[in-house]
């Protein structure tokens, strides 16, 4: 967020992005994680995975510099799981085509993936709940910006 042009961004923080002072968050929505296979997958049919069913698969992660990344590998270690991570990428239009056409399966927030379902691939909710908030985030130094008011104002409505 600081090294780019973006007026102000939704997404998950990092930890660090969290704590950082020039940066401003606020809250959108509390979330959580489910997992996207493709309908043909021998999870699909399952009404709940565990993160150790996922062991063995080609998971497909959010890029390592994100805060999805981090809530994500955090509750794989604490499982003592280490996935076989098959790609890492955060464009959820990229992701769920990978998944449609076998590439692998992935975990992403359960809002994000009802935007972009698909006919070939199925979600399906974990049974080690991981949550996952998005945020409006940008510099502090734009908070009176013209243009970063509305959506500020949609956002606390």
């Amino acid at each position: 967020m600081k090294n780019t042009t973006l007026l102000a961004s939704f997404g998950t923080p990092s930890q660090e992005e969290l704590d950082d002072g020039l940066l401003e968050h606020q809250l959108v929505l509390e979330d959580h994680v489910v997992a996207v296979l493709p309908l043909q997958h021998a999870l699909a049919s399952k009404s709940e995975i565990g993160l150790s069913d996922l062991a063995y698969e080609n998971v497909i992660l959010p890029q390592k510099d994100t805060g999805a990344y981090s809530i994500i590998s955090t509750a794989f270690s604490l499982a003592g799981i280490k996935p076989r991570q098959y790609k890492e990428c955060s464009q959820i239009d990229i992701v769920m085509d990978m998944v449609e056409n076998n590439a692998g399966i992935a975990l992403f927030s359960s809002s994000i993936v009802d935007l972009y379902k698909r006919e070939h691939v199925v979600t399906i909710p974990l049974k080690q709940k991981i949550n996952k908030s998005i945020y409006l985030s940008f510099l502090r130094r734009n908070r009176r910006n013209k243009l970063l008011t509305p959506v500020m104002d949609m956002v606390t409505q």
